[in-house]
């Protein structure tokens, strides 16, 4: 098994996992809005944001995972990139240049949309999970 599978195999399963960070805050927005009053909602989504993993010691904060994961996906993503690849190419025209360049518009988009999943309105987590299956789905669009 080669280095380069295990760093293709490792961005796969981080992006899965965004994936399923996103579903959950659109999830608990959506049911959250639905079921509380306004200020009982936000209330409970920042609980819900500042929650601790049920780790021994330090625990971090289910917000600090997702950062993580985002960061843990990027670093990965940069490593799956071809040998010898320039950001210079990002403009070259070429077919994986213009996907590639989608994927980091759409990846800082939903890096944008980071910091209020938890916090603010439902519009805005579904908008975040719709985000992480375009990057997705571009990404699946630059291996073909």
């Amino acid at each position: 098994m080669s280095s380069s599978f295990v760093v293709v195999y490792a961005h796969v399963v981080g992006a899965i996992l965004v994936v399923g960070y996103c579903l959950f805050w659109a999830v608990m927005t959506t049911a959250a809005r639905r079921q509380f009053a306004s200020a009982d909602a936000l209330r409970f989504l920042r609980a819900a944001r500042s929650a601790a993993w049920p780790l021994p010691g330090k625990k971090p904060t289910l917000a600090l995972i997702g950062w993580l994961l985002l960061i843990f996906v990027a670093v990965a993503g940069v490593l799956c990139l071809p040998d010898g690849f320039s950001m210079g190419r990002l403009i070259s025209g070429e077919r994986f240049s213009t996907l590639l360049s989608i994927k980091l518009v759409l990846s800082a988009a939903l890096v944008a949309c980071f910091p209020w999943l938890g916090v603010s309105r439902v519009p805005l987590a579904i908008a975040s999970l719709g985000l992480a299956l375009a990057v997705v789905v571009t990404s699946t669009l630059l291996v073909r």
